[in-house]
């Protein structure tokens, strides 16, 4: 199987998004799993040599910011926020689609405007969530009389605006250029990106492959890196 391979800008932008801090302790925790279920997990598609994989880049990660003018740059100013507020993100896309499915039950037309199919499964490619963020506001808006009495208040909507403010903000109007970064800083954000791209491939297939025992399957997740956000109902 060929593996997709993003491009570059993505590569970028989605390893300046995440400190390396709470990358690398995913990293680790995420490798020891492997120990035992790299075999279980080779068998939907992942490379058998994964644990030694992750291992490799985490350490070409923090081998990196251990140089302290380098790790003053693990994510650039503007996007210092930008992993809890695409967390943010997630959440009220989620909330939006359990809004949705309880209340315009086999108004099929209604649902697909309006319910993201997997909000929080979302790779950590920003500008992608900004998309689906801004194409479900306007749905909202749109059957907010619908659904006003359910829960999608002017308070709901007027955090989602909120969250794609705050990401309009970190992400400006283009994506990093590799190109116009500094070799040890763009050597840094496609590390990270190719990091926790690779974490995320390996936790999804975790829990696929033990979907039957809800006890393991719970211990692929990177919490570390994607908080839940809000509580519903909360800003």
């Amino acid at each position: 199987m060929v593996e997709y391979q993003p491009p570059d800008r993505v590569v970028v932008t989605v390893g300046a998004s995440f400190r390396s801090e709470p990358l690398l302790a995913a990293t680790e925790r995420v490798a020891k799993l492997l120990e035992k279920d790299g075999p279980s997990l080779s068998k939907v598609g992942l490379p058998e040599d994964l644990s030694e994989r992750l291992r490799r880049l985490g350490a070409d990660v923090g081998g990196a910011v251990k140089d302290k003018a380098l790790a003053k740059n693990d994510t650039p100013l503007q996007m210092g926020e930008l992993a809890e507020t695409m967390a943010k993100g997630r959440a009220w896309l989620v909330e939006l689609r359990e809004i949705a499915v309880l209340n315009l039950s086999l108004d099929m037309p209604a649902l697909e405007a309006v319910a993201s199919v997997a909000p929080e499964l979302a790779e950590g490619y920003a500008r992608d969530l900004l998309t689906e963020l801004r194409r479900r506001l306007r749905a909202a808006g749109e059957l907010k009389p619908r659904l006003d009495d359910a829960g999608l208040k002017d308070a709901f909507v007027k955090r989602g605006q909120r969250i794609v403010k705050q990401l309009e903000t970190a992400l400006g109007t283009e994506d990093l250029k590799p190109e116009n970064l500094p070799f040890k800083v763009r050597r840094l954000y496609t590390r990270k990106g190719q990091l926790f791209l690779l974490l995320k491939r390996t936790v999804r297939a975790g829990q696929h492959v033990f979907r039957g025992d809800p006890r393991k399957a719970a211990l692929y997740h990177l919490r570390e890196l994607e908080s839940e956000g809000p509580k519903p109902g909360r800003a």
